[in-house]
Protein backbone atom coordinates (compact mmCIF):
# COMPACT_ATOMS: atom_id res chain seq x y z
CA UNK A 1 0.00 0.00 0.00
CA UNK A 2 3.30 2.43 0.96
CA UNK A 3 3.94 1.86 -2.80
CA UNK A 4 0.70 2.41 -3.86
CA UNK A 5 0.53 6.29 -2.28
CA UNK A 6 4.41 6.79 -3.46
CA UNK A 7 2.98 6.45 -6.90
CA UNK A 8 -0.22 8.66 -6.00
CA UNK A 9 2.35 11.65 -4.21
CA UNK A 10 4.36 11.11 -7.46
CA UNK A 11 1.71 11.49 -9.98
CA UNK A 12 -0.30 14.49 -8.11
CA UNK A 13 3.38 16.26 -8.07
CA UNK A 14 3.91 16.07 -11.59
CA UNK A 15 0.68 16.53 -12.94
CA UNK A 16 0.72 19.59 -10.83
CA UNK A 17 4.03 20.63 -12.25
CA UNK A 18 2.04 19.85 -16.34
CA UNK A 19 -0.53 21.60 -14.96
CA UNK A 20 1.04 24.96 -13.51
CA UNK A 21 3.31 25.06 -16.83
CA UNK A 22 0.30 25.14 -19.07
CA UNK A 23 -2.34 27.42 -17.45
CA UNK A 24 0.95 30.12 -16.75
CA UNK A 25 0.01 30.12 -13.04
CA UNK A 26 1.87 28.70 -10.25
CA UNK A 27 -1.34 28.74 -7.99
CA UNK A 28 -1.81 24.91 -9.69
CA UNK A 29 1.48 23.56 -7.93
CA UNK A 30 0.26 21.47 -5.25
CA UNK A 31 2.89 21.63 -2.00
CA UNK A 32 2.09 18.01 -0.77
CA UNK A 33 2.83 16.91 2.74
CA UNK A 34 4.10 13.03 3.28
CA UNK A 35 3.88 11.71 6.78
CA UNK A 36 7.32 11.76 7.78
CA UNK A 37 6.77 8.07 9.15
CA UNK A 38 7.38 7.23 5.38
CA UNK A 39 11.02 6.29 4.49
CA UNK A 40 11.26 8.65 1.30
CA UNK A 41 9.58 11.87 2.86
CA UNK A 42 12.83 13.89 3.27
CA UNK A 43 13.68 12.81 0.23
CA UNK A 44 10.14 13.94 -1.52
CA UNK A 45 9.81 16.80 0.42
CA UNK A 46 13.13 18.42 -1.15
CA UNK A 47 12.34 17.23 -4.55
CA UNK A 48 9.46 19.07 -4.47
CA UNK A 49 10.82 22.12 -2.56
CA UNK A 50 13.33 22.57 -5.30
CA UNK A 51 11.21 21.71 -8.15
CA UNK A 52 7.96 24.41 -7.40
CA UNK A 53 10.39 26.84 -5.78
CA UNK A 54 12.13 26.96 -9.67
CA UNK A 55 8.96 27.16 -11.01
CA UNK A 56 7.73 29.94 -8.57
CA UNK A 57 10.97 31.62 -9.50
CA UNK A 58 10.57 31.99 -13.38
CA UNK A 59 6.69 32.65 -12.61
CA UNK A 60 7.88 35.90 -10.92
CA UNK A 61 10.21 37.02 -13.24
CA UNK A 62 7.41 37.39 -15.76
CA UNK A 63 8.49 34.20 -17.76
CA UNK A 64 5.32 32.59 -18.19
CA UNK A 65 6.13 29.37 -20.39
CA UNK A 66 8.49 26.45 -19.93
CA UNK A 67 9.11 25.58 -23.42
CA UNK A 68 11.30 27.76 -25.61
CA UNK A 69 9.16 26.73 -28.31
CA UNK A 70 6.45 27.76 -27.00
CA UNK A 71 8.35 31.11 -26.72
CA UNK A 72 9.38 31.57 -29.98
CA UNK A 73 5.81 30.76 -31.18
CA UNK A 74 4.72 33.62 -28.93
CA UNK A 75 7.73 36.12 -30.30
CA UNK A 76 6.86 35.54 -33.78
CA UNK A 77 3.23 35.87 -33.22
CA UNK A 78 3.94 39.24 -31.57
CA UNK A 79 6.19 40.24 -34.63
CA UNK A 80 3.55 39.42 -37.09
CA UNK A 81 0.48 40.93 -34.95
CA UNK A 82 1.22 44.71 -35.87
CA UNK A 83 1.82 43.90 -39.51
CA UNK A 84 -1.83 42.93 -39.66
CA UNK A 85 -3.38 45.27 -37.28
CA UNK A 86 -1.56 48.37 -39.02
CA UNK A 87 -2.08 46.61 -42.64
CA UNK A 88 0.62 46.44 -45.02
CA UNK A 89 2.31 48.69 -47.42
CA UNK A 90 3.39 46.82 -50.47
CA UNK A 91 6.79 47.13 -49.75
CA UNK A 92 6.13 45.34 -46.23
CA UNK A 93 4.96 42.51 -48.16
CA UNK A 94 8.08 40.54 -48.25
CA UNK A 95 8.89 41.32 -44.28
CA UNK A 96 5.04 39.64 -43.75
CA UNK A 97 6.05 36.67 -45.90
CA UNK A 98 8.77 35.95 -43.92
CA UNK A 99 7.68 36.67 -40.39
CA UNK A 100 4.85 34.23 -41.69
CA UNK A 101 7.17 31.74 -42.71
CA UNK A 102 9.19 31.79 -39.13
CA UNK A 103 6.09 31.21 -37.40
CA UNK A 104 4.87 28.09 -39.58
CA UNK A 105 8.50 26.73 -39.09
CA UNK A 106 8.80 27.93 -35.06
CA UNK A 107 4.98 26.08 -34.68
CA UNK A 108 5.92 23.35 -36.27
CA UNK A 109 8.93 22.75 -34.13
CA UNK A 110 6.78 23.39 -30.83
CA UNK A 111 4.02 20.61 -32.51
CA UNK A 112 6.98 17.66 -32.77
CA UNK A 113 8.06 18.68 -28.88
CA UNK A 114 4.63 18.28 -27.84
CA UNK A 115 4.30 14.85 -29.72
CA UNK A 116 7.25 13.82 -27.83
CA UNK A 117 6.23 15.46 -24.31
CA UNK A 118 2.66 13.63 -25.24
CA UNK A 119 4.39 10.47 -25.69
CA UNK A 120 6.53 10.59 -22.70
CA UNK A 121 3.32 11.41 -20.57
CA UNK A 122 2.08 8.22 -22.43
CA UNK A 123 4.65 6.16 -21.27
CA UNK A 124 4.81 7.45 -17.75
CA UNK A 125 1.24 6.87 -16.68
CA UNK A 126 2.04 3.14 -18.55
CA UNK A 127 4.89 2.89 -15.95
CA UNK A 128 2.37 3.90 -13.31
CA UNK A 129 -0.72 1.49 -14.28
CA UNK A 130 1.84 -1.60 -14.67
CA UNK A 131 2.90 -1.02 -11.57
CA UNK A 132 -0.66 -0.69 -9.86
CA UNK A 133 -1.61 -3.95 -11.46
CA UNK A 134 1.44 -5.77 -10.41
CA UNK A 135 1.28 -4.27 -6.94
CA UNK A 136 -3.49 -5.26 -7.07
CA UNK A 137 -2.18 -8.95 -8.44
CA UNK A 138 0.44 -9.25 -5.33
CA UNK A 139 -2.01 -8.23 -3.27
CA UNK A 140 -4.74 -10.62 -4.37
CA UNK A 141 -2.35 -13.53 -4.45
CA UNK A 142 -0.92 -12.62 -0.87
CA UNK A 143 -4.50 -12.86 0.15
CA UNK A 144 -4.77 -16.25 -1.84
CA UNK A 145 -1.68 -17.72 0.57
CA UNK A 146 -2.56 -16.01 3.44
CA UNK A 147 -5.59 -18.48 3.76
CA UNK A 148 -5.82 -21.06 1.45
CA UNK A 149 -8.33 -23.17 3.20
CA UNK A 150 -11.37 -20.74 3.46
CA UNK A 151 -13.93 -21.52 6.00
CA UNK A 152 -11.54 -23.18 7.71
CA UNK A 153 -11.36 -20.10 10.75
CA UNK A 154 -7.31 -20.57 10.82
CA UNK A 155 -7.50 -24.29 12.28
CA UNK A 156 -5.45 -26.60 10.82
CA UNK A 157 -6.30 -29.85 9.64
CA UNK A 158 -4.33 -32.91 11.21
CA UNK A 159 -4.43 -36.09 9.62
Amino acid sequence: MRAMYGVKVQTVFVCSVFASAFSVDSENLLDLVVPSTISWAQAYSDLQTTVNGEIREVFSRGKFTFLKELDEVDAAVNNLYPMIQDGMRPTEMEAFRSSFSDLGGRAEKLSQVLDVLAKEVDGFFKIVLSGRDALLCNLRVSDTVADPFPGNSGEQVRG
